[in-house]
């Protein structure tokens, strides 16, 4: 495609750039030029050129927002990448789609900073907990979990007690209970199971306290 339109190396990764921003439906970026020049390495100039060259050859269109300070640039579906009887916009999206894209962004932003704060309860034992989150993901069929779920599993572990939480991780590894399909279900029976067994230790501590005590 590239060669045929004789498209120079700036544009070309510049094109992959922006494809990096096309929405769900298929069209619609809307980076700044100081954004696809951080992402490229290219000056402010050459992407500039590079868009131009880009609208010229058909493989990218474009229109100002309603600011009139940033574009909203459209690109084609890439033909071997396009599913069979599947359809396109290639239109520039809407203030309603722009509005969700932007929300969808603003979402995931703020799950990914929800587990970093999450996480930093953990301190030293960090490394650990990721190790756990990582060995759950291995029990989905496409071996990853989302930030929202990892938040929702580290609110749950949240609940129990450090030292209880940090044991039963070390158990749900060690006995590699992800390999046999055991999810985070699993690992909070395990932790459940810890935080039971050290209450039950404590009462039977406070048992002999009290019969220790004198006078009894």
């Amino acid at each position: 495609m590239f060669e045929e339109k004789q498209i120079s190396p700036p544009a070309r990764f510049t094109w992959i750039a922006l494809r990096s921003f096309v929405n769900r439906y298929g069209g619609g970026a809307f980076p700044s030029n100081k954004t696809l020049s951080r992402m490229t390495g290219y000056c402010d100039k050459t992407i500039r050129d590079a868009t131009k060259a880009l609208y010229a050859a058909g493989l990218l269109s474009r229109s100002r927002e309603k600011t009139g300070k940033v574009y909203n640039y459209s690109l084609p579906p890439l033909a071997d990448t396009a599913l069979p009887g599947k359809k396109y916009r290639t239109s520039p999206v809407t203030d309603a789609d722009d509005h969700t894209h932007r929300s969808e962004t603003i979402d995931h932003t703020q799950e990914q900073k929800a587990v970093a704060d999450l996480l930093g309860r953990y301190d030293g034992s960090r490394d650990l907990v990721v190790g756990a989150l990582e060995a759950i993901a291995t029990t989905r069929k496409l071996g990853k979990i989302s930030d929202g779920k990892k938040q929702r599993i580290l609110e749950d572990l949240e609940k129990h007690p450090e030292e209880n939480v940090l044991a039963g991780i070390r158990i749900y590894l060690d006995r590699e209970c992800a390999a046999e399909g055991k999810d985070e279900r699993y690992l909070m029976g395990i932790i459940r199971g810890e935080s039971k067994r050290q209450t039950a230790q404590q009462q039977r501590a406070q048992r002999r306290a009290e019969i220790m005590q004198p006078g009894r």
